[in-house]
């Protein structure tokens, strides 16, 4: 019930400690779907998980973006 859904350049360089440290909480999608697209989290929204509303999906950042990092210097 309670997945952890793992996209990205973390789940491709760190996929086999995240699995050892979340478990069978961790879900690993395949490389295409690895960059976040609206419509990929669309799909993934109405396909894969049905019983959460796609409002309540937020991404969980690692680091800042190129971008803040460059705002903050």
């Amino acid at each position: 019930k309670n997945k952890i859904l793992i996209i990205g350049d973390v789940a491709i360089n760190y996929k086999e400690k995240l699995s050892k440290s979340l478990g069978i909480n961790s879900v690993f999608l395949p490389c295409f779907m690895h960059t976040p697209k609206a419509h990929t989290l669309a799909e993934m929204a109405y396909y894969s998980i049905k019983s959460v509303h796609y409002s309540k999906i937020q991404p969980l950042y690692v680091r800042r973006s190129w971008a803040e990092e460059i705002k903050k210097k």
